[in-house]
């Protein structure tokens, strides 16, 4: 790719940032089961953190032994929205795990509830280039990529001026993404989704990638966090079929067909120019 063609990408108007109190959905409401499984309204918390995040190298060259950086989004709840009085009795709290936020617990505060659990791969152009390429930079994250190859090979060879041809920004790769059963039904994936590209959106030539296929959940079948998630995953192409036409409701667009029933369907989309649906 010429270098008069990247200075045309690098300097293509930015599409305006969505203000923050819109960034988690139309609706900022969950309902989770209260006492005597009544609906409970709680209005959630949405914790990001990042790994290895370049603002923490000041003066010096980050560390490239990975070729991305890892978010990881958390929605969740603080007890004392359920009723809990801080007194360590039971309550309908308990139903949802209790994990340390990134942020420190005051005394008087109560516990972090968990509701849900993102995890985005980000991989800025520049730092895969010093890696070694997209190839190499993919090959080195467990799990099957080898079709999100594919899918950045196909847009780094587009030589048209559309977005998404990752001339500049960053590919981000829904890794894992995780519900608590007492809150599914709500479409609490998508508008975590939604909210974590609005968070990270660096670039008019950003683009979301991910495989519609079932993992194992680290929420038991009664809400407990575990420590190694169930293999027992249905991987037929009804389930992943399903799965891509529920995170299709992001504006994802499917890219090619995959040959093998057993190769799940790989969405993705060029969001930095465009605005994602407002879900309910």
């Amino acid at each position: 790719m010429s270098a008069s063609k990247r200075s045309r990408k690098a300097t293509a108007p930015r599409a305006s940032r969505r203000p923050a109190e819109l960034a988690w959905t139309k609706s900022a409401d969950l309902t989770v089961p209260g006492g005597e499984g009544r609906p409970v309204t709680v209005t959630p918390i949405v914790a990001h953190s990042v790994a290895d995040p370049p603002a923490l190298h000041l003066g010096g060259r980050a560390n490239r032994e990975d070729p991305h950086l890892t978010h990881t989004f958390r929605v969740g709840f603080l007890s004392e929205d359920l009723g809990d009085v801080g007194t360590g009795s039971p309550g309908p709290w308990n139903v949802f795990p209790s994990v340390s936020p990134p942020w420190e617990l005051s005394r008087d505060e109560s516990s972090f509830r968990l509701v849900a659990e993102l995890e985005l791969y980000e991989f800025p152009v520049g730092r895969v280039e010093e890696f070694g390429g997209w190839f190499d930079a993919l090959d080195a994250i467990d799990g099957d990529t080898h079709a999100v190859t594919e899918l950045v090979e196909a847009l780094t060879a587009d030589d048209s001026d559309a977005p998404g041809a990752l001339i500049d920004g960053s590919l981000f790769f829904a890794r894992t993404g995780h519900v608590h059963p007492a809150a599914r039904g709500q479409h609490v994936m998508l508008r975590l989704i939604r909210h974590a590209l609005l968070t990270v959106e660096r670039s008019t030539q950003d683009v979301v990638a991910l495989l519609a296929c079932p993992i194992p959940s680290i929420f038991g079948p009664n809400g407990e966090l575990l420590k190694q998630p169930r293999d027992q995953v249905s991987k037929d192409r009804r389930a992943m079929e399903r799965l891509a036409r529920y995170y299709a409701q992001l504006g994802l667009t499917r890219w090619r067909e995959r040959r093998a029933t057993d190769d799940a369907p790989i969405l993705y989309a060029a969001f930095g120019m465009h605005v994602l649906p407002g879900l309910r």
